[in-house]
């Protein structure tokens, strides 16, 4: 799958390739620590394949301009997520995906 990180919410910052088979990575996978996503992601999918419900009441916290898409396959089902930190519900899922999105430069 591809990783596409934008820190200043629209030019591309990083872009990685993940590509796991079951819980290992393969050696095409430029994502750093791509074993451990690859890991993480077959313990729990639903980290990128569950959107926020848009009737969740969330904080207006706003944590950054950040922005990330991940577009691919997961498990040979479509697996295509959007991410940002503009709310609470929002920085919680990024951090529930850092392993594939890296943590936020303050």
């Amino acid at each position: 799958m591809d990783i596409t990180i934008r820190a200043d919410g629209s030019e591309i910052s990083q872009q990685y390739l993940l590509e796991c088979d079951g819980e290992q990575s393969t050696d095409a996978s430029t994502l750093p620590d791509a074993s451990k996503a690859c890991l993480q992601l077959a313990l729990d999918p639903s980290v990128i394949t569950e959107e926020i419900d848009p009737q969740q009441a969330c904080t207006e916290i706003y944590g950054g301009p950040q922005r990330a898409e991940i577009e691919g396959t997961l498990h040979g089902d479509p697996a295509n997520a959007n991410f940002s930190r503009h709310n609470g519900c929002a920085i919680e899922r990024w951090e529930s995906a850092s392993f594939l999105l890296g943590s936020v430069n303050s």
